[in-house]
């Protein structure tokens, strides 16, 4: 009979050890750190990064690649040596994460803190953090749909393997304090999934549903170190885009840019990302 052969998962060779790569160099000066999340690599920053590239940003632009599966503190302690050593080169450091990707920046800015790096810290100017389950999901379920619908080709994401113990954070969350003098900001997905729908049922409105991502409710994502980011002119950003596709957007990527690059372009005039 025939042997009918599929791929079912997707090595990133990146993801075994911690690394920070860059992917774009226009300036010393300042320093843009992207961190991924879980169904993704650091290749769904790539629409980004070639934007940067391609409108001369002034910018240094890394990623930072991660075994996911990892403890969330491991991790951040990763991050937080990058961005350490990142320190002594440029004056300037922004940090974006993705779902996972922003518990781990913010774990280690926490970690940073505890340390007393404060050298380092005053370099760190702003962290974005996009869709990040800071305080989880409502079932860790959901992340189990997820693989299917990917597996299913229902949306467009890399499969990767989630210990139970990676389920289980993401579905708890973390509330990691604010790390005085970074901005922090937070952009988030309306639109969800149809076969995550029923988990974010409103329990006080019947046939009412939380808002919600697919994955992350807004109240979640946008809850930072116990406390909600909501001022939608300085610092909260609502998109009617899913989890998924908060990882590799044009919205999204312009949100970046213009957010990212307001100092610079108060300090030397007009940045292309700033005014559009």
């Amino acid at each position: 009979g025939d042997i009918v052969v599929g791929v079912i998962g997707t090595l990133c060779e990146n993801c075994r050890n911690a690394t920070l790569k860059e992917a774009y160099s226009g300036s010393a000066d300042n320093a843009l750190i992207l961190v991924h999340g879980v169904f993704a690599t650091s290749e769904n920053f790539a629409s980004l990064v070639a934007e940067f590239a391609l409108l001369k940003q002034p910018w240094t632009i890394y990623t930072f690649e991660y075994p996911y599966n990892d403890r969330l503190e491991q991790n951040g302690k990763e991050l937080a040596s990058y961005i350490k050593s990142s320190a002594a080169k440029h004056k300037r450091i922004y940090l974006v994460g993705h779902s996972l990707g922003g518990l781990v920046v913010q774990e280690s800015l926490s970690q940073l803190q505890q340390q007393h790096e404060e050298t380092t810290l005053a370099t760190v100017k702003k962290a974005i953090l996009i869709a990040s389950p800071n305080e989880g999901a409502p079932a860790k379920e959901l992340y189990k749909l997820l693989d299917t619908a990917i597996v299913n080709n229902l949306i467009n994401a890399s499969k990767f393997y989630l210990t139970n113990e990676t389920l289980d954070a993401l579905s708890t969350g973390k509330n990691i304090p604010r790390v005085s003098g970074v901005t922090y900001e937070v952009i988030v997905g309306t639109t969800g999934y149809n076969f995550t729908a029923e988990h974010f049922k409103d329990p006080e409105r019947t046939g009412s549903y939380l808002p919600n991502d697919g994955i992350v409710t807004t109240k979640s994502a946008q809850t930072v170190g116990g406390q909600p980011i909501i001022d939608r002119c300085l610092n909260y950003y609502e998109v009617g885009l899913t989890h998924t596709e908060l990882n590799d957007h044009q919205i999204i990527n312009r949100i970046i840019a213009r957010s990212v690059n307001e100092q610079v372009a108060e300090e030397s005039g007009i940045v292309a990302g700033y005014n559009q």
